[in-house]
């Protein structure tokens, strides 16, 4: 058989959309923890060279509807990658110290990212290793009151500097976590052209996972510190709060968690090319966290409490592994308890992600755009 030669033009072969899915959730956002799900539609494309990647999504999220754009470019070094989120309400952020006019706007909420970063895969034998440098930039079309012109000022543009070092011991089928690893993430975020404004904000944090009393028991233990050089507004913090404590941001935040994650019971349940359950796992978990300089949203205002507070909470979770519609990444389904002694009252939640553990055993992971905390009043 004879076949003509063509010549292949890469920028005319960036898309090969191939699939879809029926809810959404951002696939770069790399994280070796769960990743939450949302209501919602994406489509993905791959062109045939693997070196262009685009996702066009939708999602419904706090009665807002959202649509996003993402393309991600690995055919140079380092990889590029944009993100486009277009949706909800834009913020609108008065001045403490004046009374603004009031003050009326028209479109909708447009977040832009560009991240850039050089994925280091040090793989090697039995443990997954790797080591993500990465700068990114995010533009929102947010409106802050201006003392100086008496006037809002639209828009605004954050810098972020990250370095993320992964290394664990690659899962066994029936591992939840890794037995043996550490990981660690650094962070600075700062607005160069809005100095007055935002000041910077600069977290670490750093974790161990070793094994537990048995097989396929882990355990994951996490520290970390966050810092802001505070201007008028306040980011918010990088670092989580433990569970039950919400709508809270903190000027000094250390934190400490610990986990145990252990399997129930594998029912193994199949519905055809519905539905696969092959597990049922629970994690039990203790969260601190001392902040200093503390804000807490009361529903109308923000409290300010300029002393150490210290917060923390206990409790458990159970978790059921399931696949849908032959779908390749696993998601979780979970129900939380969690006891506040310092509040004395109780938080029952609910979750539903999905687990890239189960998704990158043995395979080379992405790095995600770090998504920039958004200022608050």
């Amino acid at each position: 058989t004879n076949y003509e030669e063509l010549r292949f033009r890469k920028w005319k072969n960036l898309f090969g959309f191939h699939s879809w899915m029926p809810f959404y959730f951002d696939y770069n956002d790399f994280t070796l923890d769960e990743n939450p799900v949302s209501l919602g539609l994406t489509l993905l494309s791959q062109n045939k060279l693997s070196t262009a990647v685009t996702s066009l999504g939708y999602y419904y999220k706090n009665q807002e509807h959202h649509f996003v754009t993402r393309f991600t470019y690995k055919g140079w070094y380092p990889v590029i990658d944009l993100f486009w989120d277009y949706g909800g309400e834009p913020h609108v952020v008065a001045d403490t110290s004046q009374t603004a006019d009031p003050f009326t706007y028209s479109g909708k909420r447009s977040d832009f990212n560009v991240n850039v970063y050089i994925p280091l895969n040090l793989t090697r034998n039995r443990y997954v290793r790797g080591l993500y440098p990465e700068i990114s930039s995010q533009y929102s079309n947010s409106y802050i009151y201006n003392n100086e012109t008496a006037n809002y000022d639209k828009g605004r543009i954050f810098l972020n500097y990250r370095l993320y070092f992964y290394n664990y011991l690659k899962l066994a089928t029936k591992d939840i976590k890794p037995r043996l690893g550490f990981l660690f993430d650094i962070n600075y975020t700062h607005a160069p052209w809005n100095a007055d404004t935002y000041g910077s904000n600069t977290s670490i944090y750093a974790g161990l996972y070793i094994p537990g009393f048995f097989r396929h028991h882990s355990i994951y233990a996490q520290a970390g510190l966050e810092r802001q050089n505070t201007s008028r507004f306040l980011y918010g913090n990088r670092l989580s709060y433990p569970a039950g404590y919400e709508n809270r941001v903190a000027e000094k935040l250390n934190t400490f968690k610990a986990e145990y994650y252990l399997p129930l019971f594998y029912p193994e349940l199949n519905i055809g090319g519905i539905l696969y359950v092959p597990r049922f796992y629970a994690k039990a978990f203790y969260n601190f966290a001392l902040g200093e300089g503390n804000y807490y949203f009361n529903g109308s205002d923000w409290e300010y409490n300029p002393e150490a507070l210290n917060m923390s909470s206990f409790g458990g979770q159970l978790v059921m592994n399931f696949n849908v519609f032959r779908f390749p990444f696993p998601f979780t389904l979970g129900v939380q308890y969690a006891y506040m002694p310092s509040l004395q009252n109780y938080d029952i939640g609910f979750s539903f992600g999905i687990d890239f553990f189960g998704f990158t055993i043995n395979k080379r992971r992405s790095c995600s755009h770090c998504n920039l905390n958004n200022t608050i009043y």
